[in-house]
């Protein structure tokens, strides 16, 4: 079963555009994650955007310490959409707090259409211990 997000522009700036950056995030079953998230994002401005893309995971000491793999699907308005994987090492932990693994894994793409840009990660093997994903849109210009 997928999940589906759909964030209100939850945009630190004005006028609908990616200013400094967005973080979309959702739970997901840390007794086994293995479902698709997605999440929407609304895009308002007339302006063309390069934004870099980060993905992480919260996990705790439940979580088996592996490179993990995922697929995150990336569809424009226009229909248009590509694939990319994501490695993201999940080092092992003792204690009782959630801990996060994090990774840039796209940079400097364009959002130059106006209209919902949508969002889709899955993992290829379920995932033991993660208790919750982010995707951040991080105006490039910021870093």
């Amino acid at each position: 079963m997928k999940r589906l997000f759909l964030m209100v522009a939850l945009v630190l700036g004005t006028s609908g555009c990616v200013s400094r950056g967005v973080s979309l995030a959702g739970d997901v079953d840390p007794n086994g994650w293995n479902e698709t998230i997605t999440w929407i994002f609304p895009y308002t401005s007339d302006k063309p955007t390069r934004i870099d893309l980060s993905f992480a995971v919260r996990y705790g000491s439940d979580a088996t310490p592996a490179k993990n793999v995922y697929v995150m699907e990336v569809f424009f308005p226009s229909g248009e959409h590509f694939n990319c994987p994501i490695e993201l090492e999940l080092t092992p932990v003792t204690d009782n707090n959630l801990h996060e693994a994090r990774t840039v894994f796209l940079t400097g793409v364009t959002m130059a259409e106006t209209g919902d840009y949508r969002f889709s990660v899955t993992p290829l093997q379920p995932t033991r211990g993660v208790w919750s994903v982010a995707l951040d849109l991080v105006n490039d210009g910021q870093r």
